[in-house]
């Protein structure tokens, strides 16, 4: 199987891939074309099939197929025509093989956030605001280890969320280290659940994820903290302590026009915004320099970064990056 790095442009491959998903489209000038969402296990690609309508493909995405692609730069960025696509007759490959996935599993991930969360001295307090987020993770564990973080942009992968979250908690605890004024439990506590609101505002399959009824109408932010208050009726946190944790999670976006309810106004919330921003916007990078050569600028633009490029220098290797997530 080729993998999307290693296609250039003007060029035509044949390989097995996981048809995720395809959409009816029209031309400007009102010819119908499908529009494909294609993984290969390690990224993903958005194709087009032109002049052809899905019913006439004769079967529903997810399936494996074998594709025939060709490749072409437009607009300064390589795009990928499909020219004919079937289901693969190799019945060795699943589903799973083409999962875009998050580096590590999912339950040595989801062990370690509720390890650091336990190490905290507060989660010995049953009216904590530790005891209360360990609840929460626990309650709604078996999708929080799945789903994908967002639709688009950044960690739009299986376990994603869950990737973000963990990756955001450990850095809360460095921060922590360093800005002596923050306190420890809340902005831990708020970087483990700040986006738990995603599992009711999205739902989630094989990495993919859509808005549902709920997400559309509210935001994960707002369904975030509703499913915060309703533990707390539980665990009755002290009040004030919860008041705070709620704001972290209303304003986590940190301004208005980017979704948030309110703006940051105590450090722990300011700190949480900057620590979301910091996982998101490195995320992009980590997945640019997979998808680009040493001393090469990446072919897409990301819309998270601004819509810039992203420059991979050459001493970057592949070695660097398979590395960077050797060990958890």
């Amino acid at each position: 199987m080729i993998k999307f790095t290693d296609m250039k442009e003007n060029n035509s491959y044949d390989t097995t891939l996981l048809l995720k998903m395809t959409a009816q489209k029209t031309t400007a000038s009102g010819k119908p074309f499908i529009e494909m969402k294609l993984s290969d296990g390690f990224s993903e690609i958005t194709a087009k099939m032109w002049d052809r309508k899905t019913e006439q493909l004769g079967f529903d995405a997810p399936k494996i197929v074998d594709v025939s692609i060709n490749t072409k730069i437009y607009n300064g960025a390589l795009t990928y025509d499909v020219k004919s696509v079937a289901p693969s007759a190799d019945s060795s490959l699943s589903v799973e093989d083409f999962i875009i996935r998050a580096p590590y599993p999912a339950s040595d991930m989801f062990g370690r956030l509720t390890g650091i969360i336990s190490s905290l001295p507060s989660s010995s307090d049953p009216h904590s605001i530790a005891s209360m987020t360990l609840g929460l993770l626990d309650t709604y564990k078996d999708s929080f280890m799945t789903h994908a973080a967002a639709k688009s942009v950044h960690h739009a992968i299986y376990s994603g969320l869950l990737f973000h979250s963990l990756r955001m908690t450990e850095t809360a605890m460095k921060i922590c280290d360093v800005y002596k004024m923050i306190d420890r439990e809340l902005l831990v506590c708020g970087a483990a659940i700040h986006d738990i609101g995603k599992l009711s505002e999205l739902s989630s399959k094989l990495g993919e994820a859509d808005y549902t009824p709920n997400g559309r109408m509210f935001g994960h932010t707002y369904l975030g903290m509703k499913m915060i208050e309703r533990a707390a009726s539980s665990y009755s946190p002290d009040k004030e302590r919860l008041l705070s944790l709620l704001h972290m999670v209303a304003s986590h976006h940190g301004l208005l026009e980017y979704g948030a309810i309110t703006t940051p106004a105590t450090i722990e919330a300011q700190a949480l915004h900057l620590i979301d921003t910091m996982d998101a916007r490195l995320y992009q990078f980590e997945d640019a320099y997979k998808k680009t050569s040493p001393g090469d600028l990446s072919t897409d633009k990301y819309f998270g970064l601004e819509n810039q490029k992203v420059f991979r220098p050459p001493f970057v290797s592949d070695d660097l990056i398979d590395s960077a997530f050797s060990e958890m």
